[in-house]
């Protein structure tokens, strides 16, 4: 804190080092922790405050205070502290990063989903919810945090085919988890879900203990799909699907006759 002995011995502490909180505003002793322990025993421990240098900056640390008893009798307190400049410079790229995220996903209208294996908990994000058509808050309530909230959603069918790429990438046999699968709408209704992930963790074993993907809401393409195939299998011309890599892919009834 950049003090000398002799300009604290003696003295309150409050009033040198700790006299105002983050934000600036005055810090009256009477609100302090460390005069807390000292006047009336109380033990506590707090990560959200500074001590001030001498300088007059702010220094943030996580302190702990406990009060100093002879015989039953409060005559002293100890205050220890740690620097965590670092740690709140930490925290605070991550809060800006998640705020970048939130802002991509949501302009791009993607859900985000995390999923840690060990304990099985699932978090997503509002628009995971809300492209079925539920509020996050409404989920929640159903399903908590297990993973439920997508397994109990997504159509039998399609279900078993999910799975496989999950654990296949879960187990470390691909590079990505990607699926496509119809879930179920708050209305009964179904929308296609592209589905894609990746692992963020792995044990010793190379087992996914966390993954990490986002939910994008394909149905209007899967319907256009749909009718172009139906389409080109009743058309009575005859259609084929080409490319210039491969040449002739598929022919329709009409053609093949």
């Amino acid at each position: 804190l950049g003090f000398s002995a002799e300009d604290l011995i003696g003295r309150s502490a409050h009033s040198i080092i700790h006299h105002h909180y983050p934000d600036g505003r005055e810090y009256p002793v009477e609100e302090c922790p460390q005069y807390a322990a000292f006047k009336h025993g109380k033990v506590s421990r707090i990560d959200n405050e500074c001590l001030w240098r001498k300088d007059g900056s702010p220094l943030p640390v996580e302190y702990g205070s406990m009060p100093i008893l002879k015989e039953g009798e409060i005559v002293g307190a100890v205050v220890s502290f740690t620097d965590i400049t670092q740690r709140k410079e930490n925290e605070r790229r991550m809060a800006e990063s998640e705020q970048r995220l939130g802002l991509a996903l949501a302009g791009a209208n993607l859900g985000l989903w995390d999923w840690r294996a060990a304990t099985g908990e699932v978090v997503t994000n509002d628009i995971w919810s809300e492209m079925l058509g539920f509020t996050k808050a409404e989920l929640d309530e159903r399903y908590g945090a297990r993973l439920e909230r997508w397994s109990s959603l997504v159509h039998p069918d399609d279900f078993g085919s999910a799975m496989a790429a999950l654990k296949a990438h879960a187990d470390g046999a691909t590079d990505e988890y990607r699926a496509e699968y119809r879930m179920q709408t708050k209305s009964g209704g179904w929308k296609w879900i592209l589905d894609i992930g990746r692992s963020v963790e792995r044990d010793a074993q190379g087992i996914a203990q966390r993954m990490v993907g986002i939910h994008q809401d394909v149905t209007e393409r899967k319907e256009s799909e749909e009718r172009m195939k139906s389409y080109f299998d009743s058309s009575s011309d005859a259609l084929f699907l080409w490319s210039p890599e491969k040449g002739y892919l598929q022919a329709n009834q009409a053609a093949i006759k």
